[in-house]
């Protein structure tokens, strides 16, 4: 027979200046891991030409961290969230530390770049769903939406000033200075999360049947504990549908825009409409976001598959560029809404690994980037090249190269409305925010 007791411990006190102490050295960190992922692709291409290696970097970035976060969660939990992010941007650092020698030898090989973005990629796992949890811990319930903007404008912030400062720092001050610029953001995030007070979450003393459990069996309970609550589900079916979404329009943007015009202009029409993210972020942290979250996260998701059928018909840059603002605008509000909702509804010590498994839904986006391209290669722009299906389809469309991406583009952001107005019939989810009790 085994029996456990309760260890003594402060509850975790709300202490919103400790969040945004933590929030600015975050934003400094995450501008600068933006500038160094950017110029290390342009430096490889410039290297290689190889726009393969360009993709691989790319996808280093995205998917080890995707893969490893339900292990990562289970770690979160069980250390301090505070620990977790500083093993995180410490590791990081290292990284960046370990290639900026390479280079400075000029000893760098594509292989080293590969590992150093999968294993920066890899403690992003560690480190987001840490964040996540931490600020639940800081900020009071009804200041978890404005909190969840703030985060999400900072990512937005850094998407889309990073490729613009990297452009003109890798000139500058090459590799080298690109890497030292970084190790000086990474030594910011350090300092402000070392000099925070952040409250520990009450521990229980180990038990002999705790002192079994593996990380495998805490990653089944955050499942169990997700499966058990069907309003959960539904917010993570939701964010499939969005993810996806964001994938195909990624890819899909680019043929649209070229087809009609230059190189120049799909830069201008990308940044305006990345604009449009930065805004949303910005909305989302100064309004809060709406009372009724679920309603929240529909009505702009409805919104978001809107404005792709309606990209699926426009040929003028201008009003592709305006149409990609107001999509874009829509994504962080969708995000911020469904944080909001996790954040208060799943139990403070089950954070760290539900947050990571609900990252998983964020492989639906590299999922739309392969399904993109092969519908529009191989199955749409063949068919609006000409043929009847062109005759048919062109007066609304239009024929020729680059249509065939719009006419997918136009069906994903039907499919997005028709995937959210059914998701929205479920029950449980529509209830989430009055049935399923908050979280202590």
């Amino acid at each position: 027979m085994t029996t456990s007791t309760t260890t003594s411990a402060a509850t975790p006190v709300a202490t919103p200046a400790t969040f945004w102490t933590i929030w600015c050295g975050q934003l400094v960190s995450v501008l600068g891991s933006g500038i160094t992922q950017f110029a290390l692709a342009v430096w490889a291409f410039q290297r290689s030409g190889s726009a393969t290696q360009f993709g691989v970097i790319a996808m280093c970035a995205v998917l080890p961290g995707l893969l490893l976060s339900p292990v990562a969660g289970a770690f979160v939990d069980r250390w301090n969230r505070r620990t977790a992010m500083l093993v995180a941007d410490a590791g990081a650092a290292l990284a960046s530390g370990t290639i900026a020698a390479l280079v400075a030898g000029d000893r760098i090989a594509v292989w080293q770049l590969y590992a150093a973005t999968a294993f920066s990629s890899s403690l992003a796992a560690l480190h987001q769903p840490a964040y996540q949890a931490m600020t639940s811990m800081l900020v009071p319930k009804h200041r978890l939406g404005q909190a969840s903007g703030a985060v999400l404008a900072a990512d937005a912030a850094a998407e889309l000033c990073s490729p613009v400062l990297g452009g003109l720092l890798l000139p500058a001050v090459g590799l080298t200075g690109i890497f030292v610029i970084d190790l000086c953001t990474f030594a910011i995030a350090v300092a402000t999360l070392s000099a925070a007070r952040v409250p520990s979450l009450p521990r229980r003393a180990p038990s002999i049947d705790s002192l079994r459990s593996s990380i495998w069996r805490e990653i089944a309970e955050a499942w169990r504990y997700v499966a058990a609550r069907p309003g959960l589900v539904g917010l993570l079916a939701l964010s499939c549908v969005t993810s996806l979404a964001v994938g195909f329009l990624e890819v899909l943007s680019a043929p649209v825009v070229l087809s009609r015009a230059s190189p120049g202009v799909l830069g201008a029409v990308r940044s305006f409409s990345g604009a449009g993210m930065l805004a949303g972020s910005i909305a989302m942290q100064l309004w809060g976001g709406p009372r009724a979250r679920v309603a929240g996260m529909v009505g702009f998701q409805l919104a978001l598959g809107a404005h792709l059928v309606v990209m699926g018909f426009l040929t003028a840059p201008w009003l592709l560029a305006a149409a990609g603002f107001g999509a874009l605008f829509s994504i962080p509000l969708v995000n911020g809404c469904a944080q909001t909702l996790w954040q208060t509804k799943v139990a403070l010590h089950l954070q760290g690994r539900v947050f990571a498994l609900r990252r998983l839904a964020r492989i639906c986006r590299p999922l739309g980037f392969v399904a993109a391209g092969a519908l529009a290669d191989r199955v749409l722009d063949p068919l609006m090249s000409g043929g009847g299906f062109a005759r048919a389809v062109g007066p609304w469309i239009g024929v020729g190269p680059g249509r065939g991406s719009a006419l997918l583009l136009a069906l994903v952001g039907a499919t997005t409305l028709v995937a959210t107005l059914a998701v929205s019939r479920y029950r449980p989810l529509r209830e989430v925010q009055h049935e399923l009790p908050d979280a202590h």
